[in-house]
């Protein structure tokens, strides 16, 4: 009993002058004596990225690009609010806005060179510091895209993605889009590596699995429909984020396939740390290694084993997430010490083993 007087002594002690003072701003007490930080001097994780997702819920329709223009930029600037290294917005938005359809042909963006929809959000991403992907209709060399260019912290186009999978009425007998590549490029951030996919492109799976084979850690999806579950999979199946962009919602979905944060009627924007410093692992061995992790690195670590793991003895399937909240702590480095496999690297070893037996 003594000693937890003792510790509620010092957690008052602690508190006084923060949470308990904060109500007496205003009053005689003094604010300045207040520990309070602001966001900007939070010391982020190693590898944390913030990441903001813009819907298109009540944005149009306008009479005007100009105007459309103005209703994203007034929503990007509330989702600025929480410092994203990226902000997200949906397919096509800039011409889905505007009342009049115009021809492709008319609303067509070098995709080389800033036009009036990229140079208004990239002056957007130099203000604010932090990348956007900008999806419209791009022209190169004679043909036309539905496309995402990525637009880097200064506001300059840095790379560029065509859907992979137009539906058949944006390709239009060779009339409208073309497709792009089944091997989607992935783009090199300061933060890491990313790629994107759009609408249509989540009924297939070569291009999600390429861009994990290259190395793409958060995987963005500007879209019009809204995907549903199968993001969910891509998700899970490939072991990277996937972050949504669409005209009805806004989604920031875990490794493990579960979302961390949606948008909602009432904000129509989406935000969410993720830590890249994360790893799926398999049940076995994993789940034996467990308390010894927590033993050396503690609170360092942060590890969860989900309900619908499975993986009796000797089996690797399973469901189990471990992450490093220490900055100077590198999560493969925590694997390889305590000799723990990545779930898919483990998959690949012993798929070469069955091909090896295979009659």
């Amino acid at each position: 009993m003594g000693k937890n007087a003792i510790s509620r002594r010092k957690f008052l002690g602690r508190t006084t002058a923060s949470s308990i003072g904060l109500g007496l701003i205003g009053q005689s007490a003094s604010v300045s004596a207040l520990d309070l930080k602001s966001a900007r001097d939070i010391k982020k994780l190693r590898r944390e990225v913030k990441i903001a997702s813009i819907d298109m819920r009540f944005l149009f329709p306008e009479k005007s690009l100009d105007a459309g223009i103005k209703k994203i930029l007034n929503r990007m600037e509330k989702a600025a609010a929480y410092q994203p290294d990226i902000i997200c917005l949906p397919e096509s938005f800039s011409a889905l806005m505007v009342s009049e359809r115009r021809p492709r042909s008319e609303i067509a963006e070098d995709e080389n060179t800033p036009g009036p929809v990229t140079g208004s959000i990239g002056e957007f991403a130099k203000k604010h510091n932090c990348y956007v992907i900008c999806p419209i209709i791009t022209k190169n060399e004679g043909v036309m895209y539905n496309s995402a260019i990525l637009l880097d912290r200064e506001g300059k186009i840095s790379g560029v993605f065509h859907k992979t999978r137009p539906v058949s009425t944006e390709i239009r007998e060779g009339k409208g889009v073309i497709p792009g590549p089944v091997r989607p490029p992935v783009f090199k951030t300061d933060f890491g590596k990313i790629g994107m996919q759009m609408c249509f492109d989540a009924n297939w799976f070569e291009s999600w699995a390429y861009m994990k084979d290259d190395g793409a850690e958060i995987v963005f999806f500007p879209s019009q429909f809204p995907g549903g579950r199968i993001l969910n999979f891509h998700a899970w199946k490939n072991n990277y984020y996937v972050v949504s962009s669409t005209g009805q919602d806004a989604r920031i979905i875990d490794i493990s396939g579960i979302d961390i944060d949606s948008s909602s009627f009432q904000l129509g924007y989406t935000w969410a740390a993720v830590n890249l410093e994360k790893e799926y692992i398999p049940t076995y061995p994993g789940k034996y290694r467990i308390p010894d992790i927590f033993r050396k690195y503690g609170d360092a670590v942060k590890i969860k084993v989900y309900r619908d793991s499975g993986g009796g003895a000797g089996t690797g399937a399973g469901h189990i997430t471990i992450e490093s909240l220490d900055p100077d702590l590198e999560v493969r480095d925590i694997l390889k010490e305590f000799e723990i496999p990545i779930f898919r690297e483990e998959l690949e070893a012993d798929g070469r083993v069955q091909e090896k037996y295979r009659l």
